[in-house]
């Protein structure tokens, strides 16, 4: 086998392996995103079970209360917002 042909196989394996690399790094991202986006909606379904009293937990009650914090927050930098653009 001639150098050309060795340089020429060694690159294509290398371009080869990676491509297959990039495919498992692209298929883990998307892996982790959906997990993310999958404990998003459980958290979003746990604080509604717990605000309609369906869900009773003590552990809950002090994450509930900072999520509403945060939201009443929110709220009111929303308004203050409000009131500049108008």
């Amino acid at each position: 086998m001639t150098v050309a042909k060795k340089i020429i196989r060694s690159s294509f394996e290398m371009l080869k392996r990676s491509s297959s690399i990039a495919k498992l790094m692209m298929q883990r991202s998307i892996m982790e995103r959906s997990r993310k986006h999958k404990f998003q909606r459980l958290g979003e379904l746990t604080y509604s079970l717990y605000k309609t009293s369906v869900l009773n937990n003590e552990t809950l009650s002090e994450l509930v209360k900072d999520i509403d914090d945060i939201n009443k927050e929110i709220r009111k930098s929303s308004s203050e917002l409000d009131d500049f653009v108008r």
